[in-house]
């Protein structure tokens, strides 16, 4: 190799250069991304303060002037905790197929995605949120679409459950809707839901908006694990519901009456909401719903605000420690 006179300098001088160019840039990456959890961390905590400025004074009133059953909340608590657990369980499984992660990492990610959706109208960041944490550029396509699948099989579940407790309930409900219109509308959403996996055509449509070339859940059966998992996790909010009303003093009359809990579920489902109103929202389901329980409606909204902070609010919080997860890649 031929070395012209007083080119090495200017060699070293061109390599010294690009050195610092990527040390810039990474840099810059780095405040970009430090500024981006910052960001995230600031607006989840102030939509928290936000609802529980809004909503605490009611709360405490309540406190204050209702027998409230202490212990029934304290089991509440621990079921949210067992909630989501049971959550980062049925994630964990459905990303195996293209990422295989620890146990402890997956539940960490699970409630820092709580943490991100809520910057989010209806929460749905939520899905994109925990795959893109994963930092795995390469599968991240397919990581949605795992994510995607579980947060699907948990609204068949709901759907399903939701049109059962309509069956039940209906004469309960003050709702001006013929009953008929009810079953049908949930009827068609559960059809609609079940249809992605017995009709090719809707699945390719699925995958193509995905971008994924091929069908990537491998097993038959992994669905079904995904429904066990949803299953289980409808259970548990069942109870918490139906615990943390017990423990504001709405009580459930017969068995019957316990489905409106399934019907509470299925409207709020189903109910778009904005950002601000969601809590507002859901709390006016409740009213609607169990209002031929009991006319006491601030036990009412008491009840699904608080079950609100349990599942919501404070997993976001344990969440903003996972935030140092969140990055944009150089």
């Amino acid at each position: 190799m031929m070395v012209v006179p007083g080119s090495i300098p200017n060699i070293i001088l061109s390599l010294i250069t690009k050195k610092k160019c990527q040390l810039n840039n990474t840099a810059r990456y780095n405040y970009f991304n430090l500024f981006l959890r910052i960001t995230v961390g600031i607006a989840a905590v102030l939509f928290i303060a936000s609802k529980l400025i809004n909503d605490f004074p009611f709360q405490l009133n309540e406190f204050k002037t209702t027998n409230v059953n202490w212990y029934l909340l304290i089991v509440v608590l621990v079921l949210g905790a067992f909630n989501w657990r049971i959550e980062t369980y049925k994630w964990r499984f459905l990303i195996a197929n293209v990422r295989k992660i620890s146990m402890s990492r997956a539940f960490k990610l699970v409630l820092t995605g709580i943490t991100v959706s809520l910057i989010t109208p209806n929460r749905v960041g939520e899905i994109p949120a925990r795959a893109y944490l994963l930092n795995d550029k390469e599968n991240l396509k397919h990581l949605i679409y795992y994510t995607f699948i579980g947060s699907y099989a948990q609204l068949l579940i709901t759907w399903l459950m939701g049109s059962i407790g309509l069956y039940f309930t209906l004469s309960l409900i003050e709702i001006n809707i013929p009953s008929s219109s009810l079953l049908i509308l949930s009827l068609l959403g559960i059809f609609l839901l079940v249809a992605f996996f017995f009709f090719e055509k809707i699945k390719l449509m699925v995958f193509k908006f995905f971008k994924i070339e091929s069908v990537i859940i491998k097993q038959p059966n992994q669905f079904l694990v995904a429904l066990f998992y949803s299953f289980l996790r409808y259970v548990v909010f069942f109870v918490q519901y139906w615990l943390v009303l017990e423990a504001f003093n709405i009580h459930f009359t017969d068995i019957n009456s316990l489905w409106l809990i399934t019907v509470c579920f299925l409207i709020a489902s189903v109910v778009p909401t904005l950002l601000i109103s969601e809590l507002g929202v859901r709390s006016s389901v409740a009213v609607l719903v169990f209002s031929s329980l009991s006319d006491n409606n601030l036990s009412i909204i008491s009840a699904s605000v608080l079950l609100w902070v349990i599942n919501i609010g404070v997993p976001a919080i344990i969440g903003l420690f996972g935030l140092k997860e969140l990055r944009i890649k150089n």
